[in-house]
């Protein structure tokens, strides 16, 4: 025969399925996309380089750059009916992983690099930096309610020939194979903020045809 619901079974599913539509059923879900609060952001953005001729018969430049973001204000959340969802506020610093419509917001972000050029050579080193920020939500684990900071390495090599219309290049991109720092998200890391490849190596090679002509 066919089971008869009970009370208890009809109470759990108007619970889980307010409007009395099981999952297998929702044909179409509306979303309503309208205008967000007023956001005010404000930050620094910094670069500085230093150039050296004559050093080991080549000349050097090394510098750096980068963007503090000081403040990023958004007004409180709210549903087209007006309804407040979530409390406004400053979003710097922050994984925005609950129900503020933003990605991550780490404060300071940015590069030191350096550069050496002698002939048709040049290589290029480049450290990338990423501060640490807070996982908002109050449920994280203790230890990762901090996303840690993120350092990698990058070395770039290039040589030029025949007039510069061959130009041979390798590189070796996070090249002490560091991993993303942890989050408690789906895969175990922010992929807004940081990439989950290792150590990568490219190499290039780039001709001009008809140079000249």
């Amino acid at each position: 025969g066919v089971p008869v619901p009970t009370p208890f079974c009809e109470a759990m599913r108007s619970h889980i399925f307010p409007l009395g539509v099981a999952a297998a059923g929702i044909e179409r879900v509306e979303v309503n996309v309208i205008n967000g609060g007023d956001i005010t952001t404000s930050g620094i953005d910094f670069f500085g380089e230093y150039f050296l001729d004559d050093v080991l018969g080549g000349n050097v430049s090394f510098g750096l750059q980068g963007t503090y973001t000081l403040e990023y204000e958004s007004d409180d959340f709210q549903e087209i009916n007006g309804q407040t969802m979530a409390p406004g506020g400053d979003f710097a610093g922050l994984l925005n992983t609950g129900l503020a419509p933003f990605t991550p917001i780490p404060e300071l972000q940015g590069n030191v690099f350096a550069k050496f050029t002698i002939g048709g050579h040049k290589l290029n080193y480049v450290l990338r930096y990423v501060d640490s920020y807070k996982d908002d939500r109050g449920s994280t684990l203790d230890n990762l309610k901090n996303i840690d900071s993120h350092v990698t390495h990058d070395l770039h090599y290039s040589w030029s020939l025949m007039d510069d219309n061959l130009l041979l290049s390798l590189s070796a991109l996070n090249l002490t194979d560091e991993d993303p720092p942890r989050a408690q998200l789906d895969m175990n890391y922010d992929p807004f903020t940081h990439s989950a490849f290792g150590r990568m190596i490219k190499a290039g090679v780039r001709y001009n045809f008809g140079a000249g002509r």
